[in-house]
């Protein structure tokens, strides 16, 4: 499925169901492997894309598939200013219930989740949730303004491991960029703990044992996401020094392990106040 608009009209500036997209979904792989959704304007559902899941005791996978440079949830601009305010896919972008070997890459997913309304019903950017969605890549994407009020996170890992989440740059999200629920072994994020005043300047800190830290900026305060990807490295001993040039002053940063768990991001550090 390539270059294609679903759930919105012929200019991509208006959804087609405005009546009551909840429950509805705009693509649904049930059941199948090896599919390719490129380039598409995926917006105005209730789910923009759902991957696997469980009808009537029966879980339907939904494995290697590659979900790459979509826009979900944006008009066909891709316009993301908040005063555009997309058209939004109800619930989730994306929906991962059951399937590994999948690959979200380099898609714009943002202002979906709509229709949450509490702790209790929020929707997200992206969610990854049961033992049998485990295995998946989610890279290079930009997550924002997801989820409502303050409930909805860019990525909501919940029950699911080796969940690899790289170089995905959240912002603006009502929750947190990458959230886990009981998901990728609930893997702590990383403590920056200082960076030198050199030329680059140079983040220190710590993080599991032979972990790849992913460095990430902003030059506005934003707790619990990653705008901006910066640079990586490995946590040697369980501590890291990465070269950070274009820090923008805010960092914050992830981990990821060998088996594949991401956490969520660190607490922020404010580069300037060294």
């Amino acid at each position: 499925m390539e270059n294609n608009y679903f759930g919105v009209s012929a200019n991509g500036n208006a959804a087609l169901n405005t009546t009551n997209p909840l429950q509805r979904e705009n693509i649904r792989l049930f059941s199948t492997s090896g599919n390719t959704i490129r380039g598409n304007v995926i917006s105005g559902s209730g789910v923009g894309i759902s991957l696997g899941g469980v009808i009537g005791g029966v879980t339907y996978r939904a494995d290697n598939n590659t979900i790459v440079e979509n826009r979900i949830g944006t008009r066909a601009s891709g316009n993301t200013t908040f005063s555009d305010g997309g058209l939004p896919n109800q619930e989730e972008g994306i929906r991962l219930l059951a399937g590994s070997g999948n690959r979200i890459e380099d898609n714009l997913i943002a202002f979906n989740g709509a229709a949450t309304l509490n702790v209790a019903t929020q929707y997200h950017g992206i969610l990854v949730s049961s033992a049998n969605a485990s295995n998946n890549d989610i890279i290079g994407n930009r997550l924002m303004w997801n989820g409502e009020d303050e409930f909805g996170a860019g990525v909501r890992v919940a029950n699911a491991t080796a969940v690899t989440i790289s170089r995905t740059e959240t912002s603006s999200n009502r929750g947190d960029g990458i959230e886990l629920v009981n998901g990728n072994g609930s893997l702590a994020a990383p403590v920056i703990q200082a960076v030198s005043n050199g030329t680059p300047p140079v983040a220190t800190g710590t993080a599991c044992n032979g972990c790849t830290v992913e460095i990430f900026t902003s030059p506005v305060l934003e707790n619990g996401e990653g705008p901006i990807f910066l640079a990586s490295g490995t946590a040697t001993g369980g501590n890291f020094s990465i070269p950070i040039p274009g820090c923008r002053q805010y960092l914050t940063a992830t981990a990821t392990n060998a088996a594949g768990n991401t956490s969520p991001f660190s607490a922020t550090f404010n580069a300037s106040a060294v």
